[in-house]
């Protein structure tokens, strides 16, 4: 897919070309067929798409030859604890790029699940829930989508596993403390997990490993990084 500036540089260039050709190709039949003024336009006309048939095919074997103000695909993987900020921060950086042009695609946890509501939370289904999921934004990266995704993932190897399936991996550690995301807790599950209703809770009965050398950090629980300049950090490493 092409961004905007480039879709804009091929019109431009497309017209200019016209503009060039349609004086040069008038000279010519002009000092071929005369003055008349029907013979004129008819010759010039038929001759100028003619000729405009074979420079649009070369005009667009140019511009593949250009990789400038292509879409790339891009996996940026947001992880942290539930109730951290991912999917908020996800929304909102995922219609900044729409409206840049982007081809956007969001992947998240909750969604996904609900749609496949017999997947497990023990480390095997969960390590293999994100390896399905990290296939998925794989395929979709190749196309030149920017994939955002949502997902606890709370195991360091298999996040690490997913990056080696993408070309362009880039994690995103939203972190806040526990205590903050207890106190949010947006969906009730800090919650029932506290009252035993939910086993093998990430942070609580169940381990969260945190990035080691993440390409970007978000502290939700620090005054200063507001929602909007989280965004900006994540635009920033498009």
């Amino acid at each position: 897919m092409d961004l905007r500036a480039r879709s804009w540089a091929k019109s431009i260039s497309w017209r200019v070309l016209g503009i060039l050709l349609m004086p040069v190709i008038i000279l010519v039949v002009y000092n071929t067929v005369g003055q008349t003024a029907g013979a004129l336009a008819l010759w010039a006309t038929i001759i100028f798409h003619s000729i405009r048939v074979v420079l649009y095919y070369f005009h667009e074997r140019v511009w593949l030859r250009i990789k400038w103000g292509c879409s790339r695909g891009k996996v940026l993987w947001f992880t942290g604890l539930s109730g951290a900020g991912k999917s908020t921060i996800v929304e909102a950086a995922a219609k900044r790029l729409r409206g840049r042009g982007y081809k956007v695609q969001i992947l998240d946890g909750d969604q996904i699940r609900s749609k496949f509501p017999g997947t497990g939370f023990s480390k095997i289904e969960r390590d293999a829930h994100i390896l399905r999921v990290g296939y998925m934004a794989a395929l979709l990266e190749a196309h030149g989508v920017i994939v955002l995704c949502s997902f606890i993932s709370p195991y360091r190897s298999t996040r690490n596993r997913v990056r080696e399936m993408c070309s362009d991996f880039c994690e995103i550690h939203v972190n806040a403390a526990l205590g903050t995301c207890i106190q949010r807790d947006p969906k009730g599950l800090y919650r029932k997990a506290l009252a035993g209703e939910i086993k093998e809770f990430t942070g609580l009965s169940a381990p969260y490993e945190p990035p080691v050398a993440p390409e970007l950090r978000l502290r939700t629980d620090n005054k200063s990084e507001t929602l909007a300049a989280c965004v900006r950090k994540v635009l920033s490493i498009v």
